[in-house]
């Protein structure tokens, strides 16, 4: 709970900090479009203009695409509501707000969230959102559930009198004090978040310190000769990217974990890294990430916020890629943050669930997902300092520890997926593939022959993109109906499955080298 004292504090800072940022770039900008549109339907009719208006309210949004679908919906919400407010003096609808509130809310499509944001985004001074933010308010400054619109009023009522006194009596509007609800919210958050991470960096670090100090200067001059390689650009020569590919995978050798996910994804090349590297939005990023001391730093620009999002909206830019490449740049403040690095247990320790969530993204939620990066940043650059680990290096690797505690055998993998091999032939069968790389195993029918080599093939290629299951023929005599045969007649090789999935193997391989995709067959009789 916040006492009055704290409540002051950080209403300070806020305006110190805040305060410019949320009225020129935010609720300026939308308490004016806002109001101009709702203005230009009322002399126009033009109910069409409502979409545009209620977008530029948070719970507007979720309307428009849920509930309120064609013009006379859109007639209804404006006859019904939004009519009366632009019509009525702001003092006069205080007289009755209660009773209006309630009337508003039974409209299709509008509920408490719609209609106290559309009030205050018409009548700032007077009205206030009644949101998430505001339900939060009351719990964190001990003040009682509120039942009815009036009674959040008057409370942030004396809220606003509070910033009125804080912040040298500045206009100060009821959008700015939801705006001020919402920062305090994350930097509370951010605080809590803080003390977990640097709770858990300290155990880590207890644990796992004296491995750090044997392999700390390795580490680091793999990082380093990664990023001398990328910043070549367009003009990396294929020696020098198969060196970049062969350096990622000596780190992940060292560490035991995929620390490092700079292609997009597991079904794309090691050839993605060429092209995101080629790209003169990702290059001018990774000059500006190198030269960052602070996250806050981040956090402040919003140009450097709009460059983010511009390299996230290319193809294989997830933010499981940025934020491998950022940290490479600079490991001092930036973090690779994707499910290698973030096991289960860690996610469930920090109650990052709903994070991890979001993570899960479209493209149209690029900007949600780099904000919650950046607030996980935050925590964690607080937790490094408190924790005293050296930088986020020093955090990736006791996060790879913690994830290869949770890391299970092949015999429990089989086992999740209902096949109970021993322990001794799931052993021999992994070194014998490791060994020769071709195994044939032999048995009764129906005792897991095939599916053994299907569920492997599966553990290492979700997508079976890179797997053949291929059956043999009792009446093959010689290599033709596998390897294919020269046609004299027509002077030309007739290939079949086989070769033209290894030939596509040894492509990969000699393009990507040790960053090639795995690739698997099954000739079964």
């Amino acid at each position: 709970m916040i006492n009055q004292n704290k409540l002051r504090e950080l209403i300070r800072e806020y305006c110190r900090t805040e305060l410019e940022v949320a009225k020129n770039e935010w609720a300026d900008k939308n308490i004016k479009e806002f109001r101009e549109t709702l203005d230009k339907i009322k002399r126009t009719g033009n109910y069409e203009l409502l979409k545009k208006a209620i977008s530029y309210l948070h719970s507007g949004r979720n309307a428009i695409r849920f509930h309120i679908k064609d013009t006379s919906e859109l007639k209804q919400l404006w006859e019904n509501f939004l009519k009366e407010i632009v019509e009525t003096d702001p003092e006069e609808i205080l007289k009755d707000i209660d009773e209006r509130f309630e009337k508003w809310e039974e409209i299709k499509g509008v509920g408490k969230g719609l209609v106290s944001e559309a009030l205050a985004f018409y009548y700032p001074t007077h009205f206030s959102p009644w949101n998430n933010t505001v339900e939060w308010y009351f719990q964190e400054l001990g003040w009682r559930k509120p039942m009815k619109y009036s009674e959040v009023l008057s409370r942030l009522k004396e809220l606003k009198s509070i910033f009125e006194e804080e912040c040298d009596h500045q206009d100060i509007n009821y959008v700015i004090i939801d705006h001020f609800g919402w920062w305090l919210q994350v930097k509370v958050q951010t605080k809590n978040l803080s003390e977990k991470l640097a709770s858990l960096l300290k155990q880590l670090k207890a644990t796992h310190n004296d491995e750090w100090v044997l392999k700390e200067k390795e580490f680091r001059g793999y990082l380093q000769r990664i990023k001398e390689l990328a910043k070549k650009g367009d003009s990396i020569t294929e020696e020098e990217f198969k060196e970049l590919l062969n350096t990622v995978n000596k780190v992940h050798e060292l560490l035991g974990v995929e620390v490092l996910w700079l292609w997009g994804s597991a079904k794309a090349s090691g050839e993605v890294a060429r092209d995101i590297l080629s790209r003169p939005d990702f290059q001018e990023l990774m000059q500006v990430v190198e030269e960052i001391d602070d996250i806050k730093e981040v956090e402040m620009n919003s140009e450097i916020l709009q460059l983010i999002l511009k390299v996230m909206e290319a193809p294989h830019t997830k933010v499981s890629t940025l934020s491998s490449w950022i940290f490479v740049f600079n490991p001092k403040v930036f973090f690779p943050i994707h499910s290698h690095i973030m096991s289960g247990e860690i996610i469930e320790r920090l109650e990052l669930n709903k994070f991890w969530d979001v993570q899960k993204y479209s493209k149209k939620k690029l900007k949600k997902v780099t904000e919650e990066y950046l607030r996980f940043l935050s925590a964690l650059n607080i937790a490094v300092e408190e924790a005293s680990v050296d930088d986020m290096s020093e955090v990736v690797f006791y996060f790879a520890k913690k994830g290869q505690s949770e890391s299970v055998t092949l015999k429990q993998y089989f086992a999740s997926k209902g096949y109970l091999y021993p322990e001794h032939l799931v052993s021999q069968f992994y070194t014998a593939l490791k060994t020769k790389g071709f195994v044939i195993l032999s048995g009764l029918t129906g005792t897991g022959k095939t599916k053994i080599v299907q569920e492997l093939a599966e553990l290492l290629d979700p997508e079976k993109k890179n797997f053949l299951f291929l059956p043999v023929r009792p009446d093959w005599r010689d290599s033709k109906q596998l390897l294919g045969y020269y046609n004299p007649l027509t002077g030309e090789y007739h290939k079949t499955k086989l070769l033209e999935f290894i030939l596509k193997a040894k492509e990969d391989y000699e393009k990507n080298g040790r960053g090639a995709m795995p690739t698997s067959s099954c000739l079964t009789r």
